[in-house]
């Protein structure tokens, strides 16, 4: 009878550990023209084929699906487990007062769609009294607990400084890092490539963080890559979403006193690695 319930728990194992979950999260709360987070997160990196329902007219999508992967990797006495996961993110802003429900999104593992929970969040009318982004005075804070990025925050933007351009100029394509997590390394997943269109990377630029508000969150950002690109043809010219590994290391508990935990044998340490993309851009040619 023993070698029968554990052979059958032996077979039961595999199968509850394939079952996935897409979780959504987003602020319960948040006011006219404020911009706020929206995540979809699953726990593995073969999901593929992420979607959104129709999102609410009043909602404007500041930018997004942004996706991110990482491998968290703890370290407690002495026992290394490893786990990932996969997130996609939104920024969006409500234009008008009311309530909103964000539809089920849906990814594919293993062939299998698999749908999030949906979401249900109050706008709030804008304070009058509150002072406004552009209506602060020079050398005020613009960062509030409300748009106060989070410690896990990490994403890539890639901009050009031309939208259009002649054939023959030439225009800047930057990729800059976001987050307020302690990067220790990042390295391009794989090389660019441009289809019509030269193009040079520029030596790499000295790492220097420095804060900025960015849609309305304040975060440590840095280029990462500056490139140099010529059109060779007209018309409409892609370039390709770029894609940066990022190695992140945090504290397993932040609360822990660093010296008793050593030589109490408790010290953990997390190290991740994490895996941020920027979608593509279109360039016109004329």
């Amino acid at each position: 009878m023993k070698q029968l319930l554990l052979l059958l728990s032996i077979l039961v194992l595999p199968l509850c550990s394939k079952a996935q979950t897409l979780t959504g999260q987003a602020p319960a709360r948040v006011t006219v023209d404020e911009t706020f987070r929206v995540s979809y997160t699953i726990d593995t990196q073969d999901a593929e084929n992420f979607c959104i329902g129709q999102i609410p007219a009043d909602i404007e999508v500041i930018y997004g699906p942004s996706k991110s992967m990482s491998t968290s990797t703890q370290i407690s006495n002495g026992q290394t487990t490893t786990s990932q996961s996969t997130t996609y993110t939104y920024v969006l802003k409500a234009r008008r007062a009311g309530s909103i429900v964000l539809p089920a999104a849906h990814v594919t593992v293993d062939g299998q769609d698999i749908a999030s929970n949906t979401l249900y969040i109050t706008i709030d009318p804008a304070d009058s009294n509150q002072p406004t982004g552009n209506g602060q005075s020079a050398g005020s804070s613009q960062t509030s607990t409300k748009t106060a990025a989070r410690g896990d925050e990490l994403f890539i933007t890639a901009m050009t400084d031309k939208a259009t351009i002649t054939i023959g100029d030439s225009l800047s394509l930057t990729i800059k890092l976001y987050t307020n997590c302690t990067v220790s390394s990042f390295e391009a997943k794989k090389r660019l490539q441009i289809d019509g269109c030269y193009y040079k990377e520029l030596s790499a630029p000295q790492i220097r963080l420095t804060q900025e508000h960015y849609r309305g969150k304040t975060y440590n950002t840095c280029t990462i890559a500056t490139y140099t690109l010529v059109p060779l043809r007209k018309g409409a010219i892609t370039i390709p979403g770029v894609s940066y590994d990022f190695n992140v290391t945090t504290p397993a508990n932040v609360n822990a006193d660093s010296f008793d935990a050593f030589f109490s044998g408790n010290s953990r340490i997390s190290e991740m690695r994490r895996t941020a993309e920027a979608p593509s851009l279109k360039i016109t040619v004329k």
